[in-house]
């Protein structure tokens, strides 16, 4: 094993039901002294507000306007980087599903977001961050598929939080259809911020496509363990 030569961050992202968790946990597994940071799992802290267990609604972002609730994230990345010692963290659903869908869920400003992000990528330079990216074919296929594998409750509930966005309210959008839509706009805004990231990136394919070979492929990006 190479001894570690200063803290290293993975970020692991994809749209829901690629694969993140599982591949989260994974490479918590196979690489030494790491330490993974779930969701919606444990104390985590890069949480700016706490996560639900089903459906990671973060439902206190509503206390907050957009501007102070970035704040409050961007606020929650320094105080990892800072106090980050010699180990590698795997940070599951970020920086997108638990930091930028936020955003769009409370209808923020285009320009809020992209300053958002480009400020995150700059806080996490000093931990020389990975970000593995599970891609999906078909967002709304895949959506679908995941929503019949967690079953109606899931969806129910999953729909209910949807409908409660600043983003479906202000389109007027309900059911199935704030689902659909939210998923197809969180999908592309993610694409345009990864066109434009300089954070070091390997994309995988993710949902049905996931494998033991997209963990392996993984672990052959992050170097020799």
């Amino acid at each position: 094993m190479i001894p570690a030569v200063g803290p290293r961050l993975i970020l692991i992202d994809g749209l829901p039901g690629s694969g993140k968790t599982t591949l989260a946990l994974a490479l918590g597994e196979k690489i030494p002294n790491a330490k993974v940071l779930l969701e919606n799992r444990g104390e985590n802290p890069l949480h700016a507000v706490p996560a639900e267990e089903d459906v990671a609604e973060f439902g206190a972002i509503y206390d907050f306007s957009v501007e102070q609730f970035a704040e409050l994230s961007l606020q929650a990345w320094r105080r990892f980087v800072e106090s980050a010692n010699l180990r590698t963290y795997i940070a599951e659903s970020y920086p997108f599903q638990s930091g930028v869908r936020l955003l769009l869920q409370m209808d923020a400003d285009r320009s809020l977001i992209w300053n958002y992000f480009a400020a995150i990528e700059e806080i996490v330079t000093p931990l020389d961050p990975l970000l593995i990216f599970l891609r999906l074919r078909d967002p709304g296929d895949d959506l679908r598929t995941v929503s019949e594998l967690r079953g109606a409750e899931w969806h129910a509930a999953v729909r209910s939080f949807v409908g409660r966005t600043t983003w479906a309210r202000n389109r007027l959008l309900t059911g199935d259809e704030a689902i659909w839509q939210f998923v197809s706009a969180y999908a592309a805004l993610v694409d345009e911020l990864l066109a434009d990231s300089a954070i070091p990136r390997l994309e995988l394919e993710g949902g049905a496509k996931f494998g033991p070979s997209t963990i392996q492929s993984a672990l052959a990006r992050h170097g020799p363990i």
